[in-house]
């Protein structure tokens, strides 16, 4: 009986030394609701600088257009361009 108690208790402590997840993982696949973010994270920043750069509102607007279309590879890939290249603005 002591062996069984001690085997629960063994378990139980193993069992909360790995902490769960605490968000769910990102979606990194070209899809439509990774546009959605993408563009939803666009907005987000431009907020913050209201006057991003002609490059920037021609690669925002094109990957829009893309995912629109239905082309999510080019359209994220525009997408993250856009972001990072407003990211990195001074």
């Amino acid at each position: 009986m002591r062996l069984l108690v001690l085997a629960l208790t063994a378990i139980l402590l193993l069992g909360t030394r790995f902490p769960k997840a605490e968000s769910p993982p990102r979606m990194t696949t070209d899809s439509e609701e990774y546009c959605t973010h993408l563009n939803n994270e666009l907005s987000r920043l431009r907020n913050r600088y209201p006057f991003p750069t002609r490059e920037v509102r021609e690669l925002a607007d094109e990957g829009r257009r893309m995912c629109d279309k239905g082309q999510y590879r080019g359209g994220v890939a525009r997408l993250r361009r856009a972001l990072m290249l407003m990211r990195s603005a001074p």
